[in-house]
């Protein structure tokens, strides 16, 4: 992807409340629109997302309401123009109760036109072949819950929080409708001055409207550590187990780890890693997932630039579904004045199936757009 934008940011703070209007336009170029590995078609299509939020902030309160539009038109391969469009709406309230307690309570809902197309027989021609049609159905998502932190010394703090979300489909199609339901516990420690721990127990349960209910149990560990105030090392290692009414029961096993420095003022780098490993998963089969990604910023004077790139595998135990995707992308950004920017992006995604059953997918896109923001 290559994208050059402008930014243009006019501050202006009215006692403690503050309105955040933006708009951003674009132009994007692709040469495989639909993420085909056969026959991939090359379209041109225009994006604008407006956005509004509004924030408050107290003497011990702050409450961000705001919502965003997005919309796509696009040619459909010479065909008639098509639209594509989402619509997100976020509520954030925080609050600290005491010097002890802390509230936060959180909320979102989101619509998404089409979000899901198959095709579907329906019926025969008049000739007797079978009639296949596009069914496409709307999306819809909600989502709401609190969470609580108690400090129970300058060392130490637990958090408490819950979760309800749900995705609903205008139609009935190929995927169904769900629920889900969450919770979590975490307990954070700072150890020493260069070490900081914590640990977090969760479960959740999703019940589908076809039947087929989870429920997960999750333990993580994490532990920082900084070596000096230019280098911070990170580890975390979990577990989880996945309780389906058809697949019974499967566990999980991640480990990760990533370490960022800066070598000078103007430069940093972050590279972290990730491993998965699920014994006996989906229909017995042992499956591993390994993710390693590196990331470099420098920022100097009006300028910053950023590359980065990743690597990520899946591996079954019968070799069946083996999956390898790699992807690189960099930016440039200018500062023209103060509040306002130009940058330049680029990305390419490569997916290599080693399957009978996958597919080799290759994408490149080119952007070109304009971003308007601002505090009222």
């Amino acid at each position: 992807m290559i994208a050059m934008c402008v930014v243009v940011s006019l501050p202006v703070k009215a006692m403690e409340f503050e309105v955040r209007p933006s708009v951003t336009t674009s132009l994007v170029w692709s040469d495989n629109v639909e993420n085909e590995s056969v026959n991939p078609k090359e379209d041109i299509y225009g994006v604008v997302t407006p956005s509004l939020f509004f924030l408050f902030t107290g003497k011990n309160s702050s409450l961000s309401l705001g919502g965003s539009v997005s919309g796509e038109a696009y040619r459909k391969f010479d065909e008639l123009n098509d639209v594509n469009s989402s619509q997100r709406v976020n509520v954030d309230y925080t609050a600290s109760l005491s010097e002890r307690f802390q509230l936060s309570l959180s909320g979102g809902f989101s619509f998404t036109p089409r979000a899901v197309e198959t095709d579907v027989t329906e019926g025969t021609t008049p000739e007797g072949a079978p009639l296949e049609v596009t069914r496409r159905s709307d999306r819809y998502t909600w989502s709401a819950g609190p969470t609580v932190t108690l400090v129970y010394s300058p060392r130490t703090r637990v958090s408490f929080s819950g979760r309800y979300s749900t995705i609903q489909y205008s139609k009935d199609i190929d995927v169904t409708d769900s629920v889900t339901y969450s919770g979590s516990v975490r307990l954070e420690r700072t150890v020493s001055p260069r070490l900081s721990a914590g640990i977090e127990g969760g479960y959740s349960t999703t019940d589908y409207d076809e039947g087929n209910d989870a429920k997960v149990y999750s333990l993580h560990a994490v532990a920082n550590y900084a070596f000096s105030r230019a280098t911070n090392f990170s580890l975390s290692a979990g577990i989880s187990a996945l309780d389906e009414e058809v697949g019974g029961r499967s566990y999980d096993f991640t480990g990760s780890g990533s370490v960022s420095f800066r070598p000078s003022e103007e430069i940093s780098v972050t590279v972290s890693g990730r491993r998965s490993f699920t014994p006996g998963g989906s229909f017995g089969r042992s499956t591993r997932s390994d993710e390693g990604r590196g990331d470099v910023r420098y920022e100097k004077g009006k300028v910053t630039v950023t590359a980065g790139g990743f690597l990520r595998s899946s591996i079954s135990e019968d070799e069946e579904e083996d999956l390898f995707t790699t992807g690189v992308s960099g930016r440039v950004e200018f500062r023209i004045l103060t509040h306002t920017s130009v940058f330049i992006s680029s990305s390419y995604v490569d997916q290599e199936s080693r399957s009978t059953v996958g597919e080799d997918i290759r994408t490149t896109r080119v952007m070109v757009g304009f971003s308007l923001r601002g505090v009222l």
